[in-house]
């Protein structure tokens, strides 16, 4: 498994929400590292660890990670298929930012398959939510999506959307954000030449 083993220990204490965490925190590893393949099997083997239990954060983690892993890999229906299936599940009050997140996830996923209406009504959702819970990192997010959404039929649009953004990245010190934004401009502005 590429050098990575889950500790036996653990496996002989029968720690199984650490034997979870640990096989999702190897797939981030592996994720970040740019190995998918190894990322979703450490992910699928935490799922099949976790068997029916979908009350728990490990689940919602599951099914937004192994949903993004999929459309990294162009499997998008399959990704969708996660991503709802993370929603279904969530419960909007107790895990509003994870929802928050399987909302924007959906609603790319969308955008990546061509359904822009779907997309539109997820990461408006997205906003929404964020908005009305005083999450600033997500509705930041949630406006980035909207202005890729809207790039190539109205720039300007976009343009107000990424500026609201960076204004929001900009009061929270959210330094990876503000840079996902700039970059988003800079692509915006290569778009009109």
């Amino acid at each position: 498994e590429n050098g990575w083993v889950v500790n036996d220990y653990t496996k002989e204490i029968g720690n199984k929400k650490g034997i979870i965490q640990s096989y999702i925190k190897l797939g981030v590893v592996s994720d970040h590292l740019g190995s998918l393949d190894q990322a979703l099997t450490y992910y699928l083997k935490a799922e099949k660890l976790n068997g029916d239990d979908t009350s728990s954060n490990a689940f919602l983690t599951l099914m937004k990670n192994i949903g993004i892993i999929y459309g990294k890999r162009n499997d998008l229906a399959t990704a969708i298929i996660y991503f709802r299936r993370g929603l279904r599940a969530s419960d909007p009050l107790r895990d509003t930012g994870i929802h928050i997140a399987l909302l924007g996830s959906l609603g790319l996923a969308f955008e990546k398959s061509g359904v822009e209406d779907s997309a539109w009504f997820y990461q408006q959702k997205a906003l929404s939510m964020a908005r009305q819970s005083n999450l600033p990192e997500e509705e930041a997010r949630a406006l980035v999506n909207l202005a890729a959404l809207v790039a190539k039929t109205d720039p300007a649009q976009s343009l107000t959307l990424l500026n609201d953004a960076l204004a929001i990245s900009e009061r929270i010190q959210q330094l990876k954000l503000k840079t996902e934004i700039y970059e988003a401009m800079i692509d915006l502005y290569k778009e009109r030449n």
